[in-house]
């Protein structure tokens, strides 16, 4: 965990961030939420936060309609054709429900199904796609324990071991589910998304595991979670995003996935850097195509400067 502070407080002073150092006595008195052993350190700032991921997603989804947005909900994709190599006509769709569709551009942002879409044309871009438990875990007595609301509390993203693998935990504290999430980062089975199997043991580790840290961590929450779920992470091999044009068909289709667990906060940014590439225009960050050298293929891959693990990261996934 240490050398993990050291690493990103590295970022802060390089990118003039501010930010505070706290012992786990500082850390307790400036958050009576956390109670943490005597050896954790903690760095804070202030600026980091949750996205409220229902609520944004709502207002996209109603500027996309505002705008002439148009959608076709609960078919599969079974086919995406693109034009001959000349690049003349245009992208053929044909959905599950017999219907087609034809684009001069289409991007291709098919989260735990980006695999096969693009193996459809040719192109190999690996994932793993893992099924992580999350859980919700309230005060014991609500009455006499402090807010652990986003009024109050910050996120937290422990860097200590998890038993589990080698990233730790993340958690959030109550925002519109009752009580504090928290989870085992990346730790979960690697599933099919179309036949997840009723959970089993891994899910119950990483129950075991969550429930380990809110002990260690909270001692006004009870560590039998009132509620928890199952999710998807779509994760690439380093778990950094797949964002670019099918190098056969650079200007008509477009992939964007691979999001492995910590996109979402990047959601406008890579729909702004989506819609300039499919427009030809300069993208508003820089991009770097790599040869899959001992990955299997060819991915373009956004380069992300340092401000993402700076400010950004550990906002709701």
């Amino acid at each position: 965990g240490d050398g993990r502070l050291a690493g990103l407080k590295s970022i802060y002073l390089a990118n003039s961030i501010p930010f505070e150092e706290l012992d786990a006595a500082a850390l307790s008195r400036r958050f009576p939420q956390f109670a943490v052993p005597e050896d954790w350190n903690a760095l804070f700032q202030k600026d980091a936060g949750v996205l409220f991921a229902t609520k944004c997603v709502l207002a996209l989804w109603e500027r996309f309609q505002a705008r002439g947005g148009d959608s076709l909900i609960g078919h599969r994709v079974l086919s995406i054709e693109p034009p001959d190599s000349g690049g003349r006509g245009r992208v053929t769709i044909t959905m599950s429900n017999e219907s087609q569709y034809k684009a001069k551009h289409v991007v291709v942002a098919a989260g735990a199904w980006i695999t096969p879409l693009a193996a459809s044309l040719g192109l190999n871009i690996p994932t793993r796609v893992s099924e992580e438990t999350v859980s919700f875990y309230l005060p014991r007595d609500p009455a006499t324990a402090p807010d652990h609301s986003f009024r109050s509390m910050p996120h937290f993203i422990p860097w200590v071991p998890n038993g589990l693998g080698p990233y730790g935990y993340y958690g959030l504290p109550e925002v519109d589910v009752p009580g504090v999430k928290a989870s085992a980062h990346y730790c979960g089975p690697t599933v099919d998304p179309d036949r997840r199997p009723p959970e089993g043991m891994q899910h119950a580790r990483v129950l075991q595991s969550t429930a380990d840290l809110i002990t260690t961590m909270f001692p006004h929450l009870d560590p039998t979670p009132a509620s928890h779920h199952t999710c998807l992470y779509t994760s690439t091999p380093d778990h950094d995003f797949v964002l670019g044009a099918h190098p056969q068909h650079p200007t008509s289709v477009f992939f964007a996935g691979g999001g492995s667990g910590h996109a979402f906060k990047f959601g406008t940014a890579a729909g702004e850097l989506m819609a300039r590439l499919v427009l030809g225009e300069s993208p508003c960050e820089s991009l770097e195509l790599q040869s899959g050298s001992g990955r299997g293929g060819r991915q373009a891959k956004e380069v992300m400067d340092s401000r993402e693990t700076a400010s950004s990261r550990g906002r709701e996934k």
